[in-house]
């Protein structure tokens, strides 16, 4: 049987239980890891990967970096650093495993709906997108569009009350699209 890791944030975690279920009716195991923003995954994986053998590697981060504090007038991770950390999670992943890897995008938020101490933007998941999208066409990485997937006439009732989370119907959406992104792949 094949085997897939999936590195994401909350949202990843939201999705997990279906995509793990679907996935292993398809002879797939999948293990999770809940990597954060684009430092924590690169913390991470020297932890996370070393003498495990991942047929493929789905990985993400992108809404904890693109997060505004008002108070202290910056990002979490500001785009410049988001895209150093990002080459260098691709460089880590290139370098120390076999595994096929999948490149998941961002997922939406709703900006109108964000009541937090710090803001996210549509047009900075956007931004954002778009500098992870040049680094995997760069490094011949294919992209799950899981934006696109959120994004468009049913958004509205996929995207939660907070802005950034899914409904169930959101979740389930995903999971369908991360299940057959992946067993396209692999079986």
């Amino acid at each position: 049987s094949k085997t897939a890791f999936i590195i994401g944030d909350s949202i990843s975690e939201g999705y997990r239980r279906q995509t793990a279920e679907s996935l292993e009716g398809k002879g797939i195991a999948t293990e999770w890891f809940s990597g954060g923003s684009s430092a924590q995954v690169l913390a991470g994986l020297p932890e996370w990967i070393p003498g495990a053998q991942p047929d493929l590697i789905q990985f993400n981060c992108g809404l904890h970096d693109a997060r505004y504090f008002d108070i202290a007038g910056t990002y979490q991770q500001p785009i410049g650093n988001y895209e150093l950390l990002l080459r260098g999670v691709v460089r880590w992943l290139q370098a120390n495993t076999e595994a096929s890897l999948v490149w998941a995008s961002t997922t939406p938020v709703i900006e109108s709906r964000i009541t937090l101490e710090y803001r996210r933007s549509a047009e900075d998941v956007l931004a954002y997108n778009g500098v992870a999208a040049e680094i995997m066409s760069g490094a011949g990485i294919p992209i799950l569009d899981l934006h696109a997937v959120i994004d468009g006439d049913n958004a509205a009732d996929y995207i939660s009350a907070d802005g950034v989370h899914m409904t169930e119907a959101g979740y389930a959406v995903l999971a369908e699209a991360v299940s057959a992104g992946i067993a396209e792949r692999l079986v």
